[in-house]
């Protein structure tokens, strides 16, 4: 009667045993090469944004004002996408390097320089089109295209699609501020 304890707890026992052993044996195994994106392509058509209109709308753009500064905004919008490609495709890179057996430190450099000049691209589009804008603008219409720049970016941190990232993690605390004594003595 008591035997079949005895039976249980060995098969368990090799179960364990087999899942630990299955687990080295994935473990040892080299990582599955990452899929290789198409780097980007300057002649996709990309849709205009709904933003882009509703902005040109909230500031009562017409004519030739509303057109150039549509221009600026879609060139911007084509500019960031490609970018935003060419930077996912370098930290593909980046990543495929540094997991692989033997890192070729050259096509590490490569892929950081590339990363830094897209990000850097990403950042000079930003500013050519934001003042660009501005240059369209009278000042009643710029305070306003100022003020839509930051609730689209607010909007954009909250969907996770882009602006800066928040000023500190959600789960850690906020720092605490004890204040210093005062020095003792005269």
């Amino acid at each position: 009667m008591k035997r079949w304890w005895l039976v249980l707890a060995l098969v368990l026992s090799v179960g364990v045993n087999l899942g630990i052993l299955a687990t080295l044996l994935v473990a040892r195994r080299p990582p599955p090469p990452l899929a290789e994106a198409p780097p980007p392509s300057a002649g996709q058509h990309l849709r205009r944004p709904p933003y882009i209109e509703r902005m040109a709308d909230e500031l009562h753009l017409t004519g030739e004002k509303r057109r150039a500064f549509i221009d600026v905004q879609e060139r911007f919008y084509r500019t960031m996408i490609e970018e935003r490609r060419r930077v996912e495709h370098a930290q593909r890179g980046l990543r495929r390097q540094l997991a692989a057996r033997h890192p070729d430190r050259q096509a590490i450099d490569r892929h950081l320089a590339e990363l830094t000049q897209g990000r850097m691209a990403l950042e000079r589009a930003l500013v050519d089109a934001l003042l660009d804008s501005r240059a369209l603008l009278d000042p009643r219409q710029e305070r306003r295209f100022m003020r839509f720049m930051s609730r689209l970016r607010q909007e954009l941190q909250r969907s996770g699609r882009g602006g800066r990232p928040p000023t500190r993690t959600p789960n850690r605390p906020p720092p605490v501020h004890r204040p210093t004594p005062p020095p003792d003595g005269p």
